[in-house]
């Protein structure tokens, strides 16, 4: 099977991303927190963290942060089942579901050998 070389969006997470994130959530988060104080108190309230523009930082560096959580979050979750169905796989288990036929697919053996090179299994008791 081959696959088509696509770029992703997603594919790595480099300053540029993380500088949009930031904008978007400085931006998003003034916007959220001023309708968020007219609904509950009636009327519109500046909510700007800096002099110029609808801007504040906190929000962005928040959703800096949040966005490096989630993505550290699920890289090690995939990472964990990769290498678990990975030993299934040298321990002659085939795969019984539909999410462990894509793992199959998608992290071969020859692809989690260049991986996890030095990789040292151990067996079970």
């Amino acid at each position: 099977m081959v696959r088509a070389s696509k770029k992703s969006f997603a594919l790595g997470t480099d300053f540029y991303k993380l500088f949009w994130v930031f904008m978007i959530g400085c931006f998003l988060g003034v916007v959220i927190e001023t309708l968020f104080c007219l609904v509950s108190n009636g009327y519109i309230e500046s909510r700007q963290g800096l002099v110029y523009g609808p801007f504040n930082p906190v929000y962005g560096f928040g959703a800096v942060l949040m966005t490096l959580v989630v993505f550290m979050i699920l890289n090690m979750t995939i990472s964990a089942l990769a290498v678990n169905r990975w030993t299934q796989r040298e321990e002659g288990i085939s795969e019984n579901s539909s999410f462990n036929e894509f793992l199959d697919q998608t992290y071969p053996d020859n692809f989690m050998e260049k991986i996890y090179p030095n990789m040292v299994k151990v067996g079970h008791p």
